[in-house]
């Protein structure tokens, strides 16, 4: 662990977030089952095979519980900012 400074630099912090930010933007980009394209493409004929519906179903899965992890981790990490004096 590195040793303490007595300056606390926040750029790498603040870059961290704003790649996280980045990273994470696609997440909201057609949430409308109207406009999203997955919702699209699953009804187009002869995609729906047992075989497809299955290995989608465990991608999904897979993709909701890290979802949820991320969300819980965001929401330590502002506890923790917040009870460390972070207002």
């Amino acid at each position: 662990m590195p040793a303490p400074t007595s300056k606390v630099d926040l750029t790498n912090l603040e870059k961290r977030i704003g790649d996280l930010q980045k990273n994470l933007a696609f997440v909201g980009q057609g949430s409308s089952p109207n406009t999203s394209e997955l919702f699209k493409i699953i009804h187009q004929p002869g995609w729906t095979t047992v075989i497809q519906v299955a290995l989608a179903t465990q991608i999904l899965d897979a993709m909701n519980q890290q979802a949820q992890a991320m969300h819980q981790l965001q929401q330590a990490l502002q506890s923790h900012v917040k009870d460390s004096g972070g207002q």
